[in-house]
C-alpha cells in the first residue's frame, strides 16, 4: 500500500508498522483462543479507524491482570427500578 499523499493517515500507518515490528522482538502469550495478550494499555493502538480497531480486538485480549487494573464498578443508583412485567393475556 502507498501512503504517499495521504498525511496523517499515512503518518499513522507507519506509525502502527513500525509498532508491529517492535513487538514483533517480543515474545507473546495467547490465550484459549489464540488471540495476543497484552499486559499493557499501551499496547493499544491510537488514533485508528473503526475497521483497524475491529481487527485488533479480534486478535488480542487483556491480561486478567490488566481488567482487573482497568475494571470499575458501574454506578447504577442514578437508575430507575425495572419496570413490571406486562401481563398481558395473548
Amino acid at each position: 500500500m502507498d501512503n504517499v499523499g495521504n498525511g496523517a493517515k499515512g503518518k499513522k500507518n507507519k506509525m502502527v508498522q513500525e509498532n508491529l515490528k517492535l513487538n514483533s522482538f517480543v515474545e507473546k502469550e495467547y490465550d484459549e483462543l489464540g488471540r495476543i495478550i497484552i499486559h499493557d494499555l499501551n499496547e493499544v493502538p491510537e488514533n485508528v479507524n473503526e475497521e483497524e480497531t475491529i481487527h485488533y480486538w479480534e486478535t488480542h485480549a487483556m491480561s486478567e491482570e490488566l481488567m482487573a487494573e482497568t475494571y470499575f464498578e458501574e454506578d447504577d443508583e442514578d437508575l430507575p427500578p425495572p419496570r413490571k412485567q406486562s401481563t398481558k393475556p395473548d
